[in-house]
């Protein structure tokens, strides 16, 4: 009997030292008791290194027929990585640069990635694709090669405000600055470049409170210490980033309005700023405000009693960038803010002077009254008001300039002020006003009138200046009385009640008048230039027996008495004298002329002056009767004897 062998099947079999299939079985075919081929295996599977090869075991096929015959190569998985790199792009996905350092994940090949134990959040950015992570979910088989996956992220949006507080006196309860928009985790934080110079306020320094709870002095030393951007927000918005080959990644952005920070008003709560353009808690900087020193003064201008500067009055700034006052309900306002009143004046604002004398009794300050003067005060408002009460009135809150002191210009000005050039009763012009001049205080007088209007011929004169004293003449009473005084004029009349006064008083020089007889000069009489001249002598004294007379009188004419030529010339001339003498005398000169009407003398007789003697030119007059009491009866018979003779002869003449 002849045995054909059968037909036996090889099943060989890949898996893992798990018992996993690896790949396919790769099926044999032989016959019983035969030797198994190999030569067809191909035992090499990538990331897996062969421990158990059951062909080593298995050289022949089996001889039941009723099943398959299995040879397993066990394998032992290769060790394989998966390195992770954690991608950020700062610029909108334009380049991308590592976030952190790779991370190193180890399994074997064709195991699960655990990615599980991965950090992937990162503070201030977002992980905005993960795709790659998803795709590689277990180890590859490619011993040697690491696998690499991205994960891409995003910056979170940034914002910083910069706003000021309530003590903003520009704003009530402070305003918006600025906003930043290209802000991100981390990254450079700037405010525009006018910012610092949009914080100020004129009269006011600010001081900055920075995100870190610090106060800077500026803005710029603010941002130096808070210089950049932090990663907290809660909202997760980030900055619209492209990844690589996919598009933009639109986010939505929330916007709302950051409370103010007033570090001196304990009711703002800079923790909680709100949320600004998708940023929970976005960085403030936050200006708060104090004002500065100012001042006000006053000075006087043309001041008679010399200019003066008064102590200045202090307080703080007082007006906003504006120029409009701070209102008294704001956070900012004091009370220094403008001036104080004066003590005891009610309504008068303080600038350490006032207007008038009762002023001072009441509050002790000095007063801007000058005696013939007025003044109108030029307020730092550029307006003109007639006293410093007005003028503080209108402007008693500090400016916002404490580069300068807000000036109160008291500004003098003169009144007119009365000289009168006088001359009283002894001007033999009668007393008069000479000149009335005027000029303002304290100005030097300057008159029309000079000394040679004074001159009145046959006359001295002094001058009683306005102090008092009397002067030879008006220029000399000038030079010691040069300028107009200073009364206090009246309102209502204009009138300087009590003007200056020049006053010229005359006195008579003395004056000549002689009494000449037959071309003697047998009296002189003086007297003051025109007062009544008055000789010794009468018309009695110059009668002679047989004569006839007249007196031509200085005026040129000729009178038939004395008597009659004082009547008509009563007075002394007024010539002025020439070396204190009168060159040009008034002379009455008798001119006597024989009486041929009358043979019998005449016996004069002075009724007037009986008893009295005359004495002319040194010769003495004696009537009649006086001299037959001196001589007798006898002795007057033998006076009266020629004279008989001499008309006892006249008449036989005249009869033959």
């Amino acid at each position: 009997m002849v045995y054909q062998p059968l037909e036996e099947k090889v099943e060989v079999i890949y898996q893992d030292n798990k018992g996993n299939s690896l790949k396919q079985p790769t099926e044999l075919t032989g016959t019983s008791n035969g030797v198994i081929d190999y030569a067809s295996i191909v035992p090499n599977i990538p990331g897996y290194t062969l421990i158990t090869d059951g062909r080593n075991s298995a050289e022949r096929y089996d001889t039941n027929t009723g099943s398959v015959q299995q040879v397993i190569l066990t394998y032992q998985a290769n060790p394989q990585q998966v390195i992770v790199d954690f991608e950020i792009s700062r610029d909108g996905g334009k380049t991308w640069t590592n976030l952190a350092n790779p991370a190193t994940l180890a399994g074997v090949s064709d195991d699960k990635v655990d990615y599980s134990a991965l950090q992937t959040a990162y503070p201030g950015y977002r992980l905005i694709d993960a795709s790659q992570e998803t795709k590689t979910k277990t180890y590859d088989t490619a011993d040697g090669v690491n696998q690499h996956v991205n994960l891409y992220y995003a910056s979170l949006k940034q914002v910083a405000v910069l706003q000021t507080d309530a003590t903003d006196p520009d704003t009530a309860g402070g305003k918006p600055i600025t906003t930043t928009t290209d802000g991100y985790s981390f990254g450079s934080l700037h405010f525009t470049a006018d910012s610092e110079q949009n914080l100020a306020r004129k009269g006011f320094t600010y001081k900055i409170y920075g995100p870190d709870g610090v106060w800077y002095d500026t803005l710029a030393n603010a941002i130096a210490a808070n210089a950049s951007y932090d990663g907290t927000p809660s909202n997760n918005d980030v900055v619209d980033t492209v990844i690589p080959s996919t598009q933009p990644l639109k986010l939505s952005a929330r916007s709302g309005l950051a409370k103010s920070v007033v570090p001196t008003n304990p009711r703002i709560d800079p923790s909680k700023p709100g949320v600004i353009a998708g940023d929970d808690v976005p960085q403030v900087f936050t200006a708060s405000y104090t004002p500065m020193p100012e001042s006000m003064v006053a000075h006087t201008l043309n001041d008679p009693a010399g200019n003066k500067i008064y102590p200045t009055a202090t307080g703080m700034t007082g007006l906003d960038d504006n120029d409009r006052p701070i209102p008294s309900n704001s956070k900012l306002y004091q009370s220094s803010m403008q001036l104080s009143l004066v003590p005891n004046v009610p309504g008068f604002y303080n600038l350490n002077v006032v207007d008038t004398q009762l002023q001072t009794a009441a509050s002790g300050l000095q007063n801007l009254v000058r005696n013939g003067y007025t003044y109108v005060v030029k307020a730092p408002d550029g307006n003109e008001y007639p006293t410093l009460e007005a003028a503080t009135n209108a402007v008693h809150v500090f400016d916002n300039d404490p580069s300068s002191n807000q000036l109160f210009s008291v500004i003098y000005a003169a009144q007119l002020q009365t000289v009168n050039v006088v001359s009283d009763s002894s001007d033999p012009k009668g007393a008069q006003t000479i000149e009335i001049a005027h000029g303002p205080s304290d100005s030097n007088i300057s008159l029309n009138s000079n000394d040679s209007n004074l001159k009145r011929s046959g006359y001295t004169y002094e001058v009683t200046g306005p102090d008092g004293n009397k002067y030879p003449t008006l220029a000399e009473a000038l030079k010691q009385n040069v300028t107009y005084d200073h009364n206090a004029i009246p309102t209502a009349t204009g009138v300087d009640p009590i003007p200056q006064n020049f006053t010229v008083s005359y006195t008579p020089v003395q004056q000549t008048a002689n009494l000449i007889v037959e071309g003697k000069t047998v009296e002189t009489v003086t007297g003051g230039s025109d007062s009544k001249i008055s000789f010794n002598a009468t018309d009695k004294d110059l009668h002679k027996s047989g004569y006839d007379y007249e007196v031509a009188a200085p005026d040129g004419k000729s009178y038939g008495s004395l008597a009659e030529a004082l009547k008509a010339v009563p007075n002394y001339d007024h010539n002025d004298l020439t070396n204190g003498l009168d060159a040009t005398p008034q002379n009455f000169t008798v001119v006597y002329t024989k009486n041929k009407d009358k043979e019998n003398p005449s016996i004069p007789h002075d009724k007037d002056q009986q008893g009295s003697n005359k004495h002319v030119n040194g010769q003495k007059f004696v009537s009649f009767g006086e001299r037959i009491e001196q001589y007798g009866l006898l002795g007057a018979i033998l006076l009266a004897i020629p004279a008989l003779i001499f008309l006892g002869l006249k008449k036989l003449k005249k009869e033959a």
